[in-house]
């Protein structure tokens, strides 16, 4: 290679910068590992080629790209100086190391080609879901897991799992492009497992009305609220509209009076504590319907044997927080179908695009359709809009008090609930001390 033309090109803008493993000059001066980032290096490299009199091009022999390896830890190292949360930081480090890496081998980035690219989507589409959490997947490595996958008939990642590790991908080969790492297009810049309809098709749906009176049918709630989390979880996502993680991670702290007003105020200010965006830190009035089900009252016991939490005996996971428990209770008893010979009653709802989310969408709809108030309804469920955030955590008693006009124009005539009874979980809270 002309150096001197190597520099020529980059005096003129077409070459930015290069990195040479091993460099040997005319007199045979050998120099290695040469990185030219800017200016000033080509400025301090041309003063050196001067003084070591080097009159013709030396021989230049240009380093293969940085691993693919060395890419995901720097990747990863990046993103974990809070531009990530540690659910996302977790998704990132799967999809990466488990899949592409695992599957492409640890080859310089700059090496891997559109055949690699095929064999990832190809994967992902034949990728068993809950693989982490299945013992008889420990330990394989991706083409394995994905044989015994097979062999058991084991349920596949849905659609919108695989287009988020898709986006995973996308963007850490942005990343690798604008670090220099990677020269050539994104290879999964438009790969897609679902068209943009069926995508939209896959979002999870509300409850509809038959659904929620299956869910707080009175028999199946006393069946079912033997921890106060399941007492109120629901309770609280159909009156406030909630995100699971939101309720389950609240602290006694988080409720307060504003003015005359009760509200719940959605924040991170604990470490364990965390929240989808910005928007997401809000305060949501209480619903009369929670005041007047003893949610008040319940709020006292909890202080009365001094947990700092409103549910103590939630489990905190790094990555999901303290939401999983709730979430995959609701999951199994109203959800899904019974494993064989259970006995334990179920809601009888099969529809897998109806979560505990499905509260939340139906929280929203309902408001919708009353107030017809997008701000006001985005501010109380916590949905980008585009406002100071602090306006809506640092609200005055009349703002306060509009929302809870509004939150209290949710209405369940259909349904019916149990009230809670001060000292219910007297015993649930002394076995818990105990422990």
């Amino acid at each position: 290679m002309d150096i001197k033309k190597l520099l020529e090109d980059m005096d003129t803008g077409s070459i930015r910068t290069w990195r040479a493993a091993k460099l040997t000059l005319p007199n045979g001066t050998v120099v290695e590992n040469v990185d030219i980032a800017d200016d000033e290096d080509q400025t301090r490299f041309n003063t050196f080629l001067a003084a070591t009199g080097a009159s013709a091009s030396p021989t230049v022999v240009i380093a293969k790209s940085q691993l693919l390896s060395a890419c995901i830890d720097d990747f990863l190292t990046e993103r974990k100086s809070g531009l990530l949360s540690d659910k996302n930081l977790a998704d990132y480090n799967y999809v990466l190391r488990r899949i592409l890496l695992d599957l492409c081998g640890d080859q310089p980035i700059d090496d891997l080609g559109i055949q690699d690219a095929n064999r990832v989507v190809k994967a992902l589409q034949a990728w068993p879901s809950n693989a982490t959490k299945n013992p008889a997947l420990k330990n394989l490595n991706a083409e394995r897991t994905m044989q015994e996958a097979a062999m058991r008939k084991l349920p596949l990642i849905g659609p919108r799992t695989c287009e988020k590790y898709l986006d995973r991908l996308r963007s850490f080969f942005t990343w690798a492009k604008d670090a220099g790492h990677w020269t050539k297009s994104n290879p999964f810049a438009k790969r897609r497992t679902m068209t943009k309809e069926k995508r939209g098709e896959q979002q999870k749906r509300p409850f509809e009305d038959d659904d929620l009176t299956r869910i707080f049918d009175p028999a199946l709630r006393t069946h079912h609220s033997d921890d106060p989390h399941k007492f109120w979880g629901p309770l609280i996502a159909l009156f406030s509209g909630a995100r699971v993680n939101e309720i389950a991670q609240l602290y006694i702290e988080n409720i307060q009076q504003i003015g005359a007003v009760w509200v719940i105020k959605f924040t991170d200010d604990h470490d364990d504590q965390r929240l989808k965006n910005a928007a997401s830190k809000r305060v949501v009035p209480l619903h009369r319907k929670l005041i007047e089900l003893g949610f008040l009252e319940y709020v006292e016991d909890v202080k009365r044997f001094g947990f700092p939490r409103l549910f103590p005996n939630l489990p905190y996971s790094r990555i999901n927080g303290y939401g999983d428990a709730i979430g995959d209770w609701f999951n199994g008893r109203y959800l899904r179908s019974a494993a064989a010979g259970s006995k334990v009653p179920r809601a009888g709802i099969d529809d897998p695009k109806k979560t505990f989310h499905s509260f939340r969408y139906v929280v929203i709809n309902r408001l919708y359709c009353i107030t017809n108030k997008k701000t006001l309804i985005a501010e109380i469920t916590g949905h980008e809009r585009g406002s100071d955030v602090l306006t809506n955590i640092y609200i005055t008693p009349s703002e306060a008090k509009e929302r809870e006009a509004t939150m209290n124009l949710l209405d369940y005539p259909f349904l019916s609930f149990a009230n809670y009874v001060p000292g219910q979980y007297s015993g649930f809270f002394k076995r818990l001390k105990r422990k």
